[in-house]
């Protein structure tokens, strides 16, 4: 209704029985879930916690960012200013944050939500799960909007003005190597942790032995299709193996091999990262960018699909921002001790630097890994 796509009801969280119509609810949501690779819960998180956490992310911007305010469209000029990039990130990062881990007390609150854990719980098909330490991600208006920016366009808030400029990368890819994926030749349990960069590569560095690997993006403001946001190929998880099969020799789809025959051009490519994983990207003239779906959000919704799936983004296109914070979840009984050890530390570490370890919940030790 109204551009958003359909929704399941959040299931209230782990341990917590359900009534019948909850029930017949959870197995119509997994079997969607499994049809299509991807499924909305709705409300997993309220209005409140939204906006608190959409007060957090502007505050961190603001602090890292001279002169941005966040009730002065004007000065988001500033969020891509190439000068402030190795600070904040531009729009290359696809608007994310600079950090590749936050462990801010709203953004960690989000992160060991029942309701959140609840539905990664039931499409895992198991309580016993491990979620991800990830980031936020804030796309800027592009349309419409009032003069005189900042940087000097326009003479008059009477005047609006698009900021074509100000739109992220539209892009499709796959956060994982397929061909390490399906042969499990991935060092991911070798990971040591020594910094947070590698939680962004254990979600490149996933298997199938390990599987199953859910990614998800809960929305912090009502995300419409123009707002851009997240694309999604329903049901490439059915057909991946069959795709990968058909892709031949990973070294045909390599950086080194295309350059040598004068660059992608329009093929597809690998971009191969250490340890067995990576990542593999799409040209926008491949037959599959035809088969993508927006998936627009209601606030507090929390879209969750597959990680075999093909996934991306399309840039905004409207005068109201897209604020987002992503969640992974997957199986702690397949999960080396030691890996689990490692981030186990990491994670402590980061939150004591934080400062937020009253926000941690009995369920967050569990999931964070640190009980």
């Amino acid at each position: 209704a109204e551009g958003f796509v359909v929704a399941f009801p959040c299931p209230t969280g782990p341990g917590v029985a359900s009534s019948a119509d909850e029930e017949e609810a959870r197995v119509a949501a997994r079997e969607f879930y499994v049809q299509y690779g991807f499924v909305v819960f709705s409300n997993a998180i309220d209005a409140e916690r939204c906006a608190a956490t959409r007060a957090e992310v502007w505050a961190s911007l603001e602090a890292a960012t001279p002169g941005l305010q966040r009730d002065d469209v004007h000065s988001y000029a500033r969020i891509g200013d190439v000068r402030d990039r190795a600070a904040i990130g531009g729009t290359e990062t696809y608007g994310l944050a600079p950090q590749p881990s936050i462990f801010t007390p709203e953004v960690m609150r989000n992160r060991q939500d029942p309701r959140v854990i609840g539905a990664m719980a039931l499409l895992i098909g198991s309580e016993d799960i491990l979620v991800s330490q990830d980031r936020w991600c804030v796309y800027r208006p592009t349309r419409g909007l009032p003069g005189a920016v900042a940087d000097d366009k326009g003479d008059g808030d009477d005047v609006l003005v698009d900021r074509p400029e100000w739109k992220t990368r539209g892009n499709l890819h796959l956060d994982l190597h397929p061909w390490n994926y399906l042969a499990g030749t991935t060092d991911i349990d070798e990971l040591a942790f020594d910094g947070t960069r590698d939680f962004p590569r254990e979600i490149n560095m996933v298997s199938a032995a390990g599987g199953p690997h859910l990614q998800g993006v809960l929305a912090l403001l009502d995300n419409r299709e123009q707002d851009g946001g997240t694309l999604v190929v329903p049901g490439f998880h059915s057909v991946f193996a069959e795709w990968v099969a058909a892709l031949g020799p990973v070294e045909g789809h390599l950086p080194s091999y295309l350059a040598s025959k004068g660059g992608h051009g329009s093929s597809n490519w690998m971009v191969p990262r250490e340890g067995g994983g990576g990542s593999y990207k799409f040209t926008d003239v491949d037959p599959v960018c035809g088969l993508a779906r927006r998936v627009p959000l209601r606030e507090g919704s929390f879209l969750i699909w597959d990680q075999r799936v093909v996934h991306g983004s399309q840039p905004n296109d409207s005068a109201q921002c897209r604020m987002a914070q992503f969640i992974k979840g997957f199986c702690r009984a397949k999960t080396g001790e030691g890996r689990r050890q490692a981030r186990a530390r990491i994670i402590a570490r980061e939150i004591e630097q934080a400062g937020t370890l009253d926000e941690l919940t009995p369920l967050g030790r569990k999931v964070f890994g640190l009980a």
